[in-house]
């Protein structure tokens, strides 16, 4: 299952709070039928954060699921959108408004029918204010590829792609750009 982490600009991690809190944005569809599919992929990664953090992703006003959680001195808001892969751009829109986070500080988790399969990349995207970035993806997801159940022989490996997904987003967090993409892209 390929992974993808997108960041919108290049900043240094671990600066507390300055700018807002970081936004980890985790893209999958609603319904149950999807639940263990690739296409949940950045979901899961989210969900597993919040579990990691102890937290509870609870419904919010601004179209998501939401945890906000801290790791040190940095606040850091989970958000799964309530919506479909292809309309997640109202609700990342909507919490980086709500949370005053610049574009810079949210990072967007996805799978990606380009990599590989078990492949993990972190990248900075080019598009403007996230909207290019997002319709992209939309685009991307199409394939049925990505709608297929994770088969069960690819179980283990999926989780352990979850869990270095969840790495990254953190490492993403608090460290520059390349540092997260030296460590994580490989």
């Amino acid at each position: 299952m390929p992974l993808q982490l997108r960041r919108k600009a290049t900043v240094a991690g671990g600066d507390g709070d300055a700018g807002g809190p970081w936004i980890v944005l985790g893209l999958g569809n609603p319904d149950d039928e999807y639940g263990n599919t690739r296409h949940n992929a950045g979901a899961m990664v989210v969900a597993r954060l919040a579990e990691r953090a102890g937290a509870k992703l609870k419904r919010s006003r601004n179209r998501a699921q939401v945890a906000e959680i801290r790791d040190g001195d940095t606040r850091v808001v989970l958000a799964r959108p309530s919506s479909y892969v292809n309309e997640s751009g109202g609700p990342a829109s909507l919490l980086a408004r709500w949370y005053k986070t610049p574009i810079e500080r949210i990072i967007v988790v996805h799978d990606e029918i380009d990599l590989a399969y078990g492949k993990l990349q972190v990248r900075r995207d080019g598009g403007t204010a996230g909207h290019n970035g997002l319709k992209d993806v939309a685009k991307a997801l199409g394939s049925p590829d990505v709608l297929e159940p994770i088969a069960k022989r690819d179980a283990e490996d999926f989780a352990v792609l979850v869990e270095r997904a969840a790495d990254a987003a953190m490492d993403l967090v608090h460290l520059p750009l390349e540092r997260a993409q030296d460590r994580h892209n490989h």
